[in-house]
């Protein structure tokens, strides 16, 4: 995990820790969090899965006696990827179906689901399980690169991208009256830039390698939050 208040004092000592008046702390976080959103803007064009996330754990109420039934919400415009099912830690994929294939499924006593709705969706499973719960991924279609981000889940080895971007986009905001600052100012944003693009061009191609493996930048919400039943 890579955070926001740990780029902070390394993009200062790559400045050679110029003083607050020099370098304002509003200034430094405005650096950062426009190279989160550069990085995040570059992560959407190579593959929206990045942005995949987990919904909160839950269960359904059974309706009937053989079907199981509930509604979860997601954000606005989303779009779901696929539904989870859960026993003792394992989870796996359960297949949607369209409602002309519903009743076909059932009378096979092949395992699937129905989904409809949009904020709020439906779901409608034709096997018990009382044993597990579920779990739906999906993607939002609200990503929005000016939102404030303060931490990724990415491999820390690329944390130096973030302060080189940052370090570089710090420079326009310098302001001093130290002739030896002034003067290295230039060739360390040459520098900073150089080391940020050459950074950012690995790092784009170690996301293409990962394919659809759904790495995102939010923790899944099953990880830290309580189990949640969803009724009708």
């Amino acid at each position: 995990m890579i955070y926001t208040s740990d780029i902070k004092p390394k993009v200062m000592r790559l400045w050679e820790l110029p003083a607050t008046t020099e370098l304002s702390p509003h200034s430094l976080k405005d650096a950062i969090l426009r190279t989160w959103n550069r990085i995040l803007t570059e992560m959407q064009m190579i593959d929206r899965n990045y942005f995949a996330a987990f919904s909160n754990t839950f269960t359904l109420n059974q309706d009937g006696e053989e079907e199981w039934f509930g509604t979860i919400s997601i954000p606005n415009l989303s779009m779901v990827i696929h539904l989870e099912y859960g026993e003792n830690g394992i989870w796996r994929q359960i297949d949607t179906v369209s409602i002309e294939n519903w009743d076909y499924r059932k009378q096979k006593s092949i395992p699937g689901a129905l989904i409809s709705g949009h904020d709020l969706l439906s779901i409608r499973v034709n096997f018990d399980p009382s044993d597990g719960e579920f779990r739906l991924r999906y993607i939002s279609c609200e990503f929005d690169s000016s939102a404030p981000v303060t931490e990724m889940t990415i491999p820390p080895f690329f944390s130096a991208m973030f302060e080189w971007g940052a370090a570089a986009e710090c420079a326009p905001m310098i302001t001093t009256d130290r002739m030896e600052l002034k003067e290295i100012i230039p060739a360390k944003t040459s520098l900073f830039e150089a080391k940020f693009s050459e950074n950012l061009r690995q790092f784009k191609d170690w996301l293409r390698a990962q394919g659809n493996k759904g790495i995102t930048r939010r923790i899944p919400a099953n990880a830290r939050r309580r189990r949640q039943r969803w009724r009708i």
